[in-house]
């Protein structure tokens, strides 16, 4: 059984929804909050799939203490969730976040666990992340320490969320933000996409940027597992932010293994940091050299999707 408390964010996709709620069951999991946006106005096939996404946690066939925060007008993705996440940390001063689409290994909730209880009182660790995207099996460490939160998949503390929302990171960036940003992402490939994405920020429907961003400025360290512990299963058209089938984040998941081997100290280790973000920049010349079927069945996707459909 899992006492960690678990948010759990949907919205209309009962296909990806019901995998993790699959992964919450059996983890045990024996406080749930759901949070989930209203349909919205303008998509008229958004009523059904909301309520059809709903009643996947309408009842649990499994003890669990079931707290529903639920929106019956569309707020969007980027208010629904930072509202939403207030209410699950004025209840509880911690807990585990999963989207309808990060599909969860079983041992990334005992790993959250564990960190969680190990880090509560340091002041340099912000997030604990299910997420590796170039595994490293053979660490002598269970998890290692980053500069850079990713989401798909993670845990955090009250007081971390608490001081996001009572200060959250200006943007656009200055140029003295851009600076200590490039400072702290190793890896040219990183450094420039964090930033460029940054910079787009404001024209996005997310939370996301600005909270990883003010991990960045305020000096948060991240744990990343030296595996994956959890997939994106919600990559196409149904998505708000990963409409393209990306193979280079498209990462499967490995069991962690227990006891945890803690690392001696909690500083940033740059060099699987500089690892992870060469692999990556690999994977987008490997992969369609490799799998040159599955990448134009992929790019074509994504032409429809974002050239041919719109203009229909």
């Amino acid at each position: 059984m899992t006492d960690t408390p678990v948010a759990l964010i949907i919205f209309r996709r009962p296909d990806v929804t019901r995998r993790v709620v699959d992964a919450i069951r059996q983890a045990g999991v024996r406080r749930l909050f759901v949070i989930a946006d209203g349909p919205r106005g303008d998509k008229p096939t958004d009523v059904k799939l909301v309520q059809e996404t709903r009643e996947l946690l309408s009842s649990l066939d499994w003890e669990c203490d079931v707290t529903r925060i639920y929106s019956e007008v569309n707020l969007g993705l980027r208010e629904r969730v930072l509202t939403g996440l207030d209410e699950v940390f004025n209840q509880v001063d911690r807990a585990i976040v999963l989207e309808d689409d990060c599909l969860p290994h079983q041992d990334f909730f005992r790993f959250a666990t564990e960190l969680l209880d190990r880090y509560e009182k340091s002041t340099d660790v912000g997030v604990i992340s299910a997420n590796n995207f170039a595994p490293n099996p053979e660490m002598r460490d269970s998890y290692y320490f980053s500069t850079h939160a990713n989401i798909w998949g993670w845990a955090t503390w009250k007081h971390t969320w608490r001081e996001f929302r009572q200060s959250p990171s200006p943007l656009p960036l200055g140029v003295d933000d851009k600076r200590k940003l490039k400072s702290r992402l190793p890896g040219l490939f990183r450094s420039r996409g964090f930033i460029k994405l940054a910079d787009h920020a404001a024209q996005l429907d997310s939370w996301a940027i600005q909270f990883a961003v003010m991990c960045q400025l305020k000096g948060w360290l991240c744990t990343v597992p030296k595996v994956n512990l959890a997939k994106n299963i919600g990559f196409g058209k149904e998505s708000t932010h990963t409409k393209f089938e990306s193979f280079a984040d498209e990462i499967d998941t490995q069991p962690l293994g227990f006891p945890l081997n803690h690392p001696t100290g909690i500083t940033p280790n740059y060099r699987e940091m500089k690892r992870e973000s060469l692999v990556k920049a690999l994977r987008w010349v490997i992969f369609p050299i490799s799998h040159p079927i599955d990448f134009f069945s992929r790019l074509f996707r994504a032409v429809d999707l974002f050239l041919i459909q719109p203009s229909r």
